[in-house]
């Protein structure tokens, strides 16, 4: 018999035995506490059974005897057996748990799961669940890519939208932000595995995320634009959370240097639906409309213009993009038609030498065939 084998067996007879004599079988839970054999299986037993005051208090001891990995404590975000635990009681559990080495993760995802149930049972989180998210969120480390990783993008978005509310809210999404750009800055982590959290951070605090992650110096800014482009070239809007007006009203707090800095990171043009020509977003000539100097916004519109990867011909890729720029007419400012004419003659000459190129490549590969 394997070891999950027995302990399925064990918790199966615990989860009988309860229905039948709820004293013996909190005296044999007792027992497991410091069993030489169970005591480091032991969160695993008791997430058998309903998790009431008693077995709240052996969870707390089992934490301080420090007999069972932490991993073990896992067992309690599954299957609901947290749900019934009332609020102030789960908080607690949860910092206790994640204020040992390696918690903070169990922690996490323990909260994920309490709220992904009231999700499902179209009930408000108890405020006391949102301040265990809060103390998990505040916790929480980058470490570098694993098999956890994609979850724990999942469960950081849906605790981040959930408890950082407020002020008290906003000061950990400034925090975990700092702890998010020195990560990507130091390769621990690429930015375009967290777009979840990202997401997050954008619905319930979005000024406040937006400052962060643009401000400092020009290369903590570039560094940001980098991060937010990594997560297109992966498909990954994460922007496209934010009504438009709450990037104009954010632009406006300093028009000079944002309206620049969300042309280089929004999504700009998209197809309407799959084959057809690409569009300009409302949001890119909005930008350019509004901006103090749009000759700033052009150009980063133009320099987003050219792919960072594509298949098949470049120059056909680079015509569809001309076009785009064509219909830029409509953005009605003289100061823009010479910007705007000589980057399309910039464009054409672009694409006729990749046009050139694409030729050239083709005569050689049929001259290899002959």
């Amino acid at each position: 018999m394997t070891e999950n084998a027995g302990l399925q067996l064990l918790g199966g007879y615990l989860r009988g035995l309860m229905g039948r004599d709820v004293a013996l079988t909190g005296v044999l839970l007792d027992e497991a506490l410091e069993h030489p054999a169970l005591a480091a299986w032991f969160p695993i037993l008791q997430s058998s059974v309903e998790i009431d005051p008693s077995a709240l208090a052996r969870l707390h001891r089992s934490i301080e005897l420090g007999m069972a990995q932490i991993t073990t404590y896992y067992s309690l975000a599954y299957g609901r057996v947290s749900d019934s635990v009332p609020g102030p009681e789960f908080r607690d559990l949860i910092i206790a748990i994640a204020r040992q080495p390696g918690g903070c993760a169990v922690g996490l995802e323990m909260v994920s799961m309490r709220l992904h149930s009231d999700r499902s049972e179209k009930r408000e989180p108890l405020p006391e669940v949102r301040e265990a998210g809060l103390f998990v969120i505040a916790a929480f480390e980058f470490q570098k890519r694993d098999e956890r990783t994609t979850r724990k993008d999942h469960e950081l978005g849906a605790v981040v939208a959930a408890s950082l509310i407020g002020e008290e809210g906003a000061l950990v999404a400034k925090a975990l932000c700092r702890k998010l750009m020195v990560a990507t800055k130091s390769h621990h982590i690429s930015g375009h595995d967290y777009n979840d959290l990202v997401k997050g951070l954008l619905k319930v605090q979005p000024f406040v995320t937006l400052d962060e992650m643009f401000s400092g110096d020009p290369e903590s800014q570039r560094a940001s634009v980098w991060f937010f482009n990594d997560l297109l070239r992966f498909h990954k809007d994460v922007l496209a959370v934010l009504e438009d007006e709450t990037v104009i009203s954010w632009c406006d707090r300093d028009p000079s240097v944002r309206y620049p800095l969300a042309a280089s990171v929004a999504l700009l043009f998209k197809r309407p639906k799959d084959g057809a020509p690409h569009e300009w977003t409302p949001l890119a000539k909005q930008l350019l409309e509004k901006a103090p100097e749009p000759r700033l916004v052009l150009t980063e519109i133009v320099n987003r213009l050219r792919p960072s990867s594509w298949s098949g011909s470049l120059a056909s890729k680079l015509e569809g993009r001309l076009k785009l720029l064509d219909s830029l007419r409509g953005a009605g400012n003289p100061a823009l038609e010479e910007p705007l004419e000589a980057a399309k003659k910039s464009l054409r000459a672009r694409i006729d030498a990749e046009r050139r190129s694409e030729q050239e490549e083709d005569r050689e590969r049929n001259n290899r065939f002959e």
